[in-house]
């Protein structure tokens, strides 16, 4: 009982932290519920080949975008968040991006014939609106995360996100294709802009060479870090357009965006935590940033290890009943991506605390290290096995990018493992993966009710499961619970 007490004494120093992650655990359920309606209309109604196209478009966007950043956004959040000349320091991080967001357009448009792919699905045009107001976002959100308003971050990118995606099924509906999904994130990507606007607290202030260098002197490494993120986040994207097909594309982004469900709770912790982690760095409180990175640990296996459990059983019933026949060959990439969502855990709370700590040299030789992997696996795999073997590549890529962190931040501060939390998490999804396989054979999914039947039959034994097991878990939940005005059963 002693230790319950003192972990929940620990949690609630940082109760900021709880309350944001909580916000963004809400809304990326509110998404994602969203998004996966939303893409089951567009893949039966637009099919594999318009998402594939979409997707290729978002790689595009996601790899360019780094040259109209340059790495000035990365320094400026955490120039930002150590709370010194932060109008200062917002004002030179603005200017240097215009500057870099007009250099990238102007090189693109002058070698607009090589992109060979988008100019004949009509999205180059659309690539270049997307810079730009993706730029200007990125810009204004750097502002709002850097001063801590983590929760109104969240709030705009729930916004952006139903946005998009009501965009997105409207234009389906009345006949567009890939340029409707296209128009649907740029629509998304202002909506949440307005929202982060209108609280920035952020001035335009006169800025002078020490802010530039102030910047420079991070943006370098984060430049190269989020350059070599970004090609082992989008490598397989584009090499799977180049070995096989935009429905190849479809088949196996679509089974990607599935899997990062098991993400919900690392992604509200990772966001919550960074802006928290540089501050006690900057203080010298060790002791909370291990705290916080074990019990963030735990609760982001807490969803990712039964969804994968539940990936592996239910995998390509899931695809077929979803998203249609096409997509039910992409079963087994789906079941290793759910894999590489586990290994995620790890490598994206540990890389954060690299950030956070300053060490972007540590975080550039470990992403270096995962993307040249991935890359090579992917052009070793995927001509072979298709998509599951860009799934697989991803799997091993990621697993000695996440090793690789590893080895760097244990030297900096202690890596803890909450051991009996994380065997219950373990047991439980077993347990329950063992039942879904069971009610399966029992009742055959022959339509898509019976197997969201075992989904909601797996969850609920899961958790059932998992709160009678760890009493930790089991408090820290039932207080959340009752944070939000919601009952909790007497007899658990």
């Amino acid at each position: 009982m002693s230790t319950s007490r003192g972990l929940s004494g620990r949690l609630m120093e940082i109760g900021p932290v709880r309350r944001h992650s909580l916000i963004a655990f809400l809304s990326s359920i509110g998404v994602t519920v969203i998004g996966f309606f939303a893409t089951i209309y567009i893949a039966h109604n637009a099919g594999a080949a318009a998402l594939g196209g979409f997707f290729l478009l978002l790689a595009y966007v996601g790899i360019i975008g780094l040259f109209t950043d340059g790495g000035v956004g990365g320094a400026a959040l955490q120039r930002i968040s150590e709370g010194e000349s932060q109008d200062e320091y917002f004002s030179a991080h603005a200017a240097v991006r215009g500057v870099l967001l007009a250099a990238t357009l102007t090189v693109l448009i002058a070698v607009r014939p090589l992109f060979v792919d988008l100019n004949q699905s009509g999205l180059f045009l659309w690539l270049l609106v997307a810079l730009v107001v993706s730029t200007a976002a990125g810009i204004i959100s750097t502002g709002v995360y850097g001063s801590g308003k983590v929760g109104i971050l969240q709030i705009a990118d729930l916004v952006n996100n139903v946005v998009r995606f009501v965009v997105q099924v409207i234009a389906v509906y009345i006949g567009y294709s890939v340029g409707g999904l296209a128009a649907g994130f740029i629509v998304g990507i202002l909506a949440g802009l307005f929202i982060n606007m209108r609280v920035l607290s952020m001035k335009i202030a006169t800025f002078g060479r020490r802010n530039i260098r102030g910047l420079f002197a991070f943006s370098g490494w984060a430049f190269i870090i989020g350059l070599t993120g970004a090609l082992m986040g989008y490598a397989d994207t584009i090499l799977v357009g180049y070995f096989l097909s935009n429905s190849e594309i479809g088949m196996y982004r679509t089974s990607f965006q599935l899997a990062t469900i098991a993400l919900f709770v690392m992604v509200a912790l990772r966001t919550a935590l960074y802006p928290k982690i540089a501050s006690w760095m900057k203080r010298g409180e060790i002791r909370s940033v291990e705290n916080a990175l074990a019990r963030a640990i735990t609760y982001s296996l807490a969803l990712a290890v039964p969804a994968a459990c539940g990936a592996w059983v239910l995998g390509s019933s899931l695809l077929y009943y979803l998203y249609g026949a096409p997509f039910a060959v992409a079963g087994p990439a789906l079941s290793l991506l759910f894999m590489v969502e586990i290994v995620t855990v790890f490598l994206s709370l540990e890389t954060m605390c690299l950030s956070a700590l300053d060490m972007p040299k540590s975080v550039f030789l470990a992403t270096a290290i995962g993307a040249a992997s991935t890359i090579i696996l992917d052009i070793l795999l995927i001509p072979v096995f298709g998509i599951t073997g860009a799934a697989l590549a991803l799997l091993f890529g990621t697993g000695i990018f996440a090793l690789a962190a590893h080895q760097v931040l244990k030297k900096r501060i202690r890596v803890r493992i909450e051991k009996k939390s994380v065997a219950s998490i373990i047991v439980s999804s077993a347990i329950m993966a063992l039942c879904v396989f069971v009610y399966q054979y029992c009742i055959p999914g022959t339509n898509v009710f019976l197997i969201v039947g075992a989904v909601v039959t797996g969850m609920m034994i899961y958790t059932l499961l998992l709160v009678r097991f760890d009493r930790v878990i089991r408090d820290e939940v039932r207080e959340m619970v009752k944070g939000i005005g919601l009952p909790w059963p007497g007899w658990l």
